[in-house]
């Protein structure tokens, strides 16, 4: 199947296919051996830093930039993680595993969805699978606790936080016009969010070795960085058939609801980004350079 567009992407037979479609184990864990096979390039020397060590990591899955030296520390975008000028190296390192966390997750997505619809992943399906994580504020919720519980699992235990997921989850409350979330909605966000983030780490765990895992640590006590440990505490009664009819409804609601004039509109628009920041001169004095 060719799909060149949002006109190819939402007509009759693809709606078919989507609506049709189900996840199972077999092609679920092909995926994730897919995406760990394609880290090719790990040619890091014991003299980077564990900085460097994970920007390299990282430059197997998207481009590494350094942005302005003011505001957070730092985000993703279109294959682009985008990183604060002048915070400490710790900080710079926990947001690489947060923002990839949010890749790998567009990556799964897109995977998916390629395989469901028998067609090469393009940027049609990229823009569609991020747009499929930030449709919705639950989604949203979902891809910002799993993007902490990887940080976490690769930080010092002392240094773990859930700060802009909780902070998400206050300003949700609070605009209860708009969207209200029960708490068993939220309790089944947070597990479902920690499964895909135990995917992610499954993945990562192939390439931040333990010796590495040390030198983090090291870096983080060097960094003389604050402890802000945050625990939540999970009831985990689900399993995987769960994560699975989650992923395949997240892709069948997003893909009916998207299908209208505003929504694809802000398909081409994210498009336009991944279309940008693919063009290497377009970031090329902004990238991080490696030796």
């Amino acid at each position: 199947m060719l799909i060149n567009s949002f006109n190819d992407f939402f007509n009759e037979n693809v709606f078919r296919k989507v609506d049709a479609f189900k996840l199972d184990e077999e092609m679920y864990n092909n995926i994730l051996e897919d995406i760990t096979s394609s880290v090719t390039d790990l040619n890091y020397s014991n003299d980077d830093s564990c900085f460097m060590k994970m920007v390299r990591i990282a430059n197997n899955f998207v481009t590494c930039v350094y942005e302005g030296d003011d505001g957070d520390v730092g985000h993703y975008s279109a294959n682009v993680i985008f990183l604060t000028r002048g915070i400490s190296e710790s900080e710079l390192i926990a947001t690489i595993i947060h923002e990839l966390t949010h890749h790998i997750i567009c990556e799964i997505l897109g995977r998916i969805l390629s395989r469901v619809l028998d067609c090469e992943k393009n940027v049609i399906l990229e823009s569609f699978t991020w747009h499929c994580t930030t449709y919705t504020p639950l989604m949203i919720l979902i891809n910002e606790f799993a993007a902490h519980t990887t940080e976490n699992y690769f930080l010092p235990s002392e240094y773990n936080s859930y700060g802009s997921f909780i902070e998400l989850l206050e300003l949700i409350r609070a605009n209860k016009k708009q969207y209200v979330l029960t708490d068993e909605l939220i309790q089944e966000s947070i597990v479902f969010g920690k499964y895909l983030s135990d995917d992610v780490i499954s993945i990562l765990d192939n390439f931040i070795t333990e010796d590495l895992k040390l030198e983090i640590h090291d870096q983080f006590l060097r960094d003389s960085m604050e402890e802000v440990h945050v625990d939540l505490t999970l009831e985990d009664n689900m399993d995987d058939d769960f994560k699975y009819e989650t992923i395949e409804e997240f892709i069948q609601l997003t893909y009916l609801l998207s299908n209208n004039r505003e929504s694809i509109q802000g398909l081409n628009n994210i498009k336009s980004n991944y279309e940008y920041y693919s063009v290497y001169d377009n970031i090329v004095d902004d990238v991080i350079q490696l030796d």
